[in-house]
């Protein structure tokens, strides 16, 4: 399975981002609207695609549950 929710760099990430534009429609929409329609998306799962230090997205929940709970 391909992810695009990571904190390192994809050294394929096109290629990525193509098999997932060539799956199933419901993907492909996905892929469109993520990159099209709503392009925060992409930096929010992708580090690389962020301004957030490296060290400072690895020290994050991946969840906000905690935060939640307070």
């Amino acid at each position: 399975m391909h992810s695009l929710i990571s904190a390192y760099p994809i050294h394929n990430l096109e290629e990525t981002k193509e098999l997932i534009r060539r799956g199933s429609p419901r993907a492909s929409a996905w892929m469109e609207d993520k990159e099209m329609g709503s392009p925060f998306v992409i930096p929010a799962i992708y580090q690389p695609a962020s301004h957030i230090p490296p060290a400072t997205w690895q020290a994050c929940p991946s969840t906000s549950n905690g935060n939640e709970q307070a």
